[in-house]
Parts: C-alpha cells; structure tokens; sequence
C-alpha cells in the first residue's frame, strides 16, 4: 500500500550532501517568502534568463520552447507543468533543482506559452491528441539522455499525468525515478458525473466545436486576477509575482480548458488508471499530494500509488493544488521530501 505522511519534512535526519554528489538545500536556503520580492529581483530573473532557450520540433511539427540549464555532473530533471500553465512559472523550482546539482530540461507544452498554439482563440486551453503531449515530453527525454545517465522526471498537475502516460510505455532506460506533484490522474467534472461530461464533450466535438470552451470553462479576467481569485496556492509574495508576469507577456486571459481537451483529459485519465496500466509502471514514484486541491482529485493519485510497483505517497496538510509556490511552511518540507527521494 502507499504510505501518507501528514505535512512532514522526512529530511530532519538527513546530512545536507548527499553520496551522490547532490546537495539538499538548507531551509533557511528554502524560506525566502517574507524577502521574495527581492530575490527574484536579484536572483532570480538573472538565473532564469542565463537559461539555454532553444527551439525544437514536436509532434506534427509543432514549435516548442525549450529551456536548459546545464552544469557538470551526470543528473537532469526534465520538467513538464501543468494545464494553461508554462516554465516561467516554475522558475523558482528550477533555480531550487539547480541549486541542488541538477542540470535542467524544461519546455512549454503544445498549445501553451511561447510554444506554438492549436487552437484558433489563444486562450482556450486545447489540444488535438493527448498521445501528442506524451511524444512531446519523451523528445525532451530523449535530448536529456544524450549527455546524462541519470534522468530524473517531474511532472506537476496535467504533466504528471503526462509523465505518468509516458512511463505506461516504453520509458528510456536512463529514467531513474520520477516525482508527480499534484498530478491529475483524475479531474473534477462537477455538476456532471464523468459519464455524462464526457458525452457531452465529445458529443460538442463530433458537430465540430472541439476547439470552443466546455461547458463552465471561459478565458481568465487579468483586471480581477488576484490572490483572491487564485485558488492554487496562499503565498502571496509568489502569486502576486506570477500574476505580473503573465499580465506582462499578455498570457493573463488563457484558462479553461476546450471540449477535445476535456474529451482526452477524460479518456486518458480512465485508461491511465486502470489497474493492468498502474502496474506497468517500473519506475519508482513520489506522488505529492495536496489536502485542498480543486483541480486533481486524490481518489485517482491515491489508486495509482497503491498498485504501482513502487511508490510513496506524502500529503501536505492546508495545501492548494500548486505545491511548487505554496507558502513557505509547505514548499520547503515538498522540495526536502523531493530531494530526500532523488537520493534514496
């Protein structure tokens, strides 16, 4: 069975390097939220921009940005983020993976940030195939495994379940272990049972409105967008510095999510979670799950840790849904537990 752990760092123990040549950061190096304003400004905006961006070409030759950062050493991370989201938004958890001693693969799904959009309207979340987000992802894998033995995933949200998807396959034999934070291996489809969302999603898709919103969904107001209305995460400091960002790269309008995605989304979510499909899951996981999540259910990050040949489970007590730029008493304990994993 998986194992809860109730908002615990498992890393008192623990020595701050590791055999391997990693490092675990130390809290104090962790809790910057009362100066984060500053620390973007100083350090964080010069470490993101030194990044390698570059361009690659994913499936059906979309365009999409991918962006390195690279240093000695035989270990990446390659990252994929969550729906209507992209990599600047992780660029605190990159410079923490970084810091730690790993070299970094990240890149903006099809259909998001830079990378080349589907859908005529560019702020509907869409996509055409879910196998497509899955091939993206294990090109990005692929040019890792070129110059590192040791890879290492992260998926948070819509890229945990792409990374999960991913390793149902045939993963490439230099992934070592992969963390899934808060990923969506099963979504909320109130007020509708699933079996009635998905008819009506996909009976919008065969009359030809797969790329129009579903039902509820609609573009984000970037003029009422605040930590009020953000119900992802209570850090202030680091929400209200994202919310800028996307205003500033005029992304603050995309959300919500087209009728063909919601139509994959549910498909890919039932079949991934299927028992004989958990079970060919080599790769140990880390599924990080949050308490207060209204957009990955835990029934489904809870069955796949069970049957999954290896798996740990650690839930955080009074956590939204985006761990990764939660407050401080949240983010520091995941990113230890994060790291305590990739050195076990």
């Amino acid at each position: 069975m998986f194992k809860s752990v109730q908002y615990a760092s498992l890393l008192a123990y623990l020595s701050p390097t590791l055999a391997f040549g990693a490092t675990i950061p130390a809290t104090e190096d962790l809790n910057r939220e009362t100066e984060f304003s500053g620390f973007a400004e100083q350090e964080l905006e010069p470490f993101f921009e030194s990044g390698d961006e570059q361009w690659i070409t994913g499936e059906k030759g979309l365009s999409l940005r991918l962006r390195t950062f690279l240093q000695d050493g035989d270990k990446a991370i390659v990252m994929a983020h969550g729906f209507v989201e992209n990599i600047n938004r992780y660029k605190e958890t990159i410079y923490d993976f970084y810091q730690a001693g790993y070299s970094i693969f990240a890149y903006d799904h099809r259909g998001h940030g830079a990378s080349d959009l589907i859908a005529k309207n560019p702020d509907v979340g869409h996509v055409d195939r879910w196998d497509n987000y899955v091939k993206d992802f294990s090109q990005v894998v692929e040019l890792a495994s070129r110059d590192f033995d040791k890879i290492y995933l992260f998926g948070h949200s819509m890229g945990g379940a792409v990374v999960t998807t991913y390793l149902q396959g045939e993963p490439n034999p230099k992934v070592a272990k992969a963390v899934l934070s808060a990923p969506m291996h099963e979504i909320p489809t109130d007020p509708y049972p699933k079996l009635i969302a998905r008819g009506i999603v996909g009976s919008a898709v065969l009359i030809g409105l797969g790329e129009k919103w579903a039902p509820g969904e609609g573009p984000n107001d970037p003029e009422t967008w605040t930590i009020d209305t953000f119900n992802e995460s209570r850090s202030k400091a680091r929400v209200d510095y994202y919310i800028a960002e996307m205003k500033a790269l005029g992304w603050g309008s995309r959300a919500g999510a087209s009728n063909n995605w919601v139509k994959e989304v549910l498909d890919a979510t039932k079949r991934m979670t299927k028992s004989w499909q958990i079970k060919k899951i080599s790769t140990p996981l880390l599924i990080l799950q949050a308490s207060d999540d209204d957009f990955a259910l835990p029934g489904g990050q809870e069955k796949v840790c069970a049957e999954a040949p290896s798996c740990k489970l650690v839930q955080y007590e009074n956590s939204f849904h985006s761990l990764f730029i939660e407050v401080d008493r949240i983010r520091v304990p995941y990113f230890q537990d994060i790291f305590k994993f990739l050195a076990e």
